[in-house]
């Protein structure tokens, strides 16, 4: 037991030793990844091995759960097949917006922060809230979940394209938003609608084995016609690079504040779901710049501001914003 121990220790000092100056420089050769799961336990992937046999899946293994200020806290559950459920609980308003919001690698439609968001959004605004649940699949171990994401984003968007049919009910008062691999789920959910979609916004979403240039297997900005990514833990956990119509890195979007040293990335890219519950209270403000390096250096206070998460969303930035913020609740510094 202690040589395991001793092990682990080395590898995550061996880690730390690598760590690159910046997003850039992560070297993917090797592939192999410290990932957290939802419980914060760390897994060694090798992400250039891919599973050759998984589990067939089908829609059974989603389950939806419709929320709104009717029943804000006794939800309808159906899966993708089951219109019908969602029709015969006259629960669904076409005259209000809907957000669907899903969990990441080994979580399910009980993570703490879909709760939150969901609470938060509807005590605020009337939406239809749809929270997604594919934690059969999301619990596998994490290359072999990765090859569920295109089926099950698929299936997630043709539902959505027979509910806006059924109803008349047009793509543009539909958004969704994901952490993590659910951050690059609901990138093939938007592709699957044709990119109809009114937003996405991905927060932080997964690096580890989308490195891909084929931009059907992973988010990117043509798959709604708003994208805005929120960068957590850029180039390690985080996706590295800007693929959103706005790209928005607090604290720099590599380490956020009151993480410590945080070598694997752990806090940073969970803090996120934190932070992302408060955006529907306050506003996470934000300024245009070129780098966080200029951002502290006080060169950006006149460039143009921006916001993220929250509703309305902003669907009217473009580009790379900065900000700080606290590194407990309250998170935005007023």
């Amino acid at each position: 037991m202690m040589k395991l121990s001793l092990f682990l220790l080395l590898s995550v000092v061996a880690f730390a030793a690598t760590k690159p100056a910046s997003p850039s420089e992560y070297d993917l050769e090797e592939g192999y990844f410290w990932i957290p799961d939802e419980q914060g336990r760390l897994h060694l992937v090798n992400t250039n091995i891919v599973p050759t046999f998984f589990e067939p899946i089908d829609s059974n293994n989603i389950t939806f759960a419709l929320f709104t200020r009717t029943n804000i806290d006794n939800p309808v559950y159906f899966h993708p097949h089951e219109l019908d459920v969602l029709i015969a609980s006259g629960l669904f308003d076409t005259s209000r917006p809907t957000l669907f919001n899903t969990h990441g690698w080994t979580g399910d439609g009980y993570s703490v922060h879909l709760i939150e968001v969901k609470d938060t959004l509807l005590a605020k605004h009337d939406f239809n809230v749809i929270n997604i649940d594919w934690g059969g699949p999301a619990s596998t171990f994490y290359t072999q979940a990765i090859q569920y994401i295109n089926p099950m984003g698929d299936m997630i968007g043709e539902f959505i394209n027979s509910l806006s049919d059924y109803y008349q009910y047009d793509h543009s008062q539909m958004g969704i938003m994901g952490h993590s691999l659910g951050g690059q789920l609901i990138g093939r959910v938007g592709y699957a609608c044709q990119g109809r979609l009114a937003y996405i916004i991905a927060l932080d979403p997964a690096y580890p084995a989308f490195s891909t240039d084929i931009l059907e297997n992973k988010l990117d900005k043509s798959d709604a016609q708003y994208v805005q990514v929120i960068h957590a833990n850029s180039g390690f956990l985080g996706y590295p690079d800007s693929i959103g119509h706005a790209d928005f890195h607090p604290n720099g979007g590599v380490k956020q504040t009151g993480c410590g040293p945080d070598i694997i990335g752990t806090c940073s890219h969970f803090l996120i779901k934190d932070m992302i519950a408060e955006s529907y209270v306050n506003t996470y403000l934000s300024w245009r710049c070129d780098s966080y390096a200029d951002f502290l250096a006080g060169l950006c206070e006149d460039n143009e501001t921006g916001y993220w998460g929250g509703w309305p969303v902003d669907t009217q930035s473009s580009g790379d914003y900065y900000l700080t913020t606290n590194g407990e609740p309250p998170f935005i510094i007023q």
